[in-house]
């Protein structure tokens, strides 16, 4: 599984070259989609989450 295996929250696009890079803190959009994913993965059935 390609996104277990990284904290996707810690990387970003360099708008310049278009290359991934590493951030140290994720941005605060990002730590609300985290809070997001995390509220579904608790509240959704399992049917609806493998439609997320």
């Amino acid at each position: 599984m390609g996104i277990s295996q990284h904290n996707a929250l810690l990387w970003q696009v360099d708008p310049e070259n278009r290359e991934f890079i590493y951030v140290d803190q994720p941005t605060e959009m990002s730590q609300r989609m985290e809070g997001t994913f995390q509220e579904w993965i608790e509240t959704l059935p399992n049917q609806e989450l493998k439609q997320v």
